[in-house]
């Protein structure tokens, strides 16, 4: 949700209805929507599967106690 209320710029009335409605109402340059359902479904997968930062390394590192999760993810 960060993410895409800073790219949207929402700005301190970050609120969801004011990000879902900036969402909803995103069009290209040739008028289609740019959050089609595949690229939602992508978006969503791509958020799921990826490492945002190294801290997130760490995390996974200390919590396990073995690299070999780290490595995994």
């Amino acid at each position: 949700m960060a993410v895409l209320g800073t790219v949207y710029a929402v700005g301190s009335q970050a609120d969801e209805a004011t990000l879902a409605k900036r969402l909803q109402s995103a069009i290209r340059a040739d008028g289609t929507p740019v959050f089609t359902m595949p690229m939602v479904i992508g978006l969503l997968i791509f958020y799921a599967c990826c490492l945002q930062c190294a801290a997130t390394l760490a995390v996974i590192r200390r919590e396990t106690n073995n690299w070999r999760w780290p490595f995994f993810a």
